[in-house]
């Protein structure tokens, strides 16, 4: 799979590079400066090198894409070469495949790169991080409780499932968007809030249940 960015048409195999567009969006509204080093290609050499410059140059450096398993996924051998990792993999849904790491004493954040995994890590991981680097009081997001208007089953992992709140008769009714999947980019569009589901926890109408603010 290639990566595009959205100003050129697409050739088979090929995606547009949405994560970098949306990862500009959030660290500008937090009043960061960013520095874009491009998009490296599915190659263990030249994302040692470019790794390596971003160590050199940026106070954090956030990657996307690249932390799995798969045989073009290099960040972590890299970032192994470089530095060293002291969080690889989370048990949560979607971003699992998240990576905390440093390269020359700067603190490396390597997010999935599905948009929505890569939405839910930096919303989770990185954001609070920031914050907590711009010498910020509160870090984290608020957590509430509503009500929920559907069932659900988790699996073996904590999720955060893309929903919207509404109020209705002095109560917070909750409801999620019907298609939860990694690479549902219209999920985020949709929602308003993130609702959180413990490992193997199931959730009934009616049940009172947590979730967070997209703020």
């Amino acid at each position: 799979m290639n990566w595009y960015c959205q100003e050129k048409a697409l050739n088979t195999a090929q995606s547009y590079n949405s994560n970098r567009f949306l990862i500009h969006s959030w660290l500008r509204g937090m009043g960061l400066e960013v520095i874009d080093l491009g998009i490296v290609p599915d190659d263990y050499s030249q994302t040692l090198v470019m790794l390596s410059k971003a160590g050199e140059i940026a106070d954090v450096i956030i990657s996307t894409g690249g932390v799995s398993v798969g045989e073009e996924d290099h960040v972590k051998a890299a970032v192994t070469a470089l530095g060293s990792i002291n969080i690889w993999k989370i048990a949560m849904k979607p971003g699992k495949p998240f990576l905390l790491g440093e390269i020359s004493g700067k603190p490396l954040l390597g997010l999935p790169g599905n948009p929505v995994s890569t939405f839910v890590s930096f919303f989770i991981f990185a954001k609070p991080f920031l914050r907590a680097t711009q010498g910020l009081n509160e870090v984290t997001s608020r957590e509430f409780f509503g009500v929920s208007s559907f069932d659900y089953q988790a699996g073996s992992r904590r999720e955060y499932l893309r929903a919207r709140f509404r109020t209705e008769g002095g109560e917070t009714l909750l409801e999620k968007f019907a298609h939860q999947g990694s690479s549902v980019l219209s999920s985020l569009k949709w929602a308003t809030c993130l609702v959180v589901v413990d490992a193997a926890q199931r959730i009934k109408v009616g049940d009172s249940i947590k979730f967070i603010v997209l703020d």
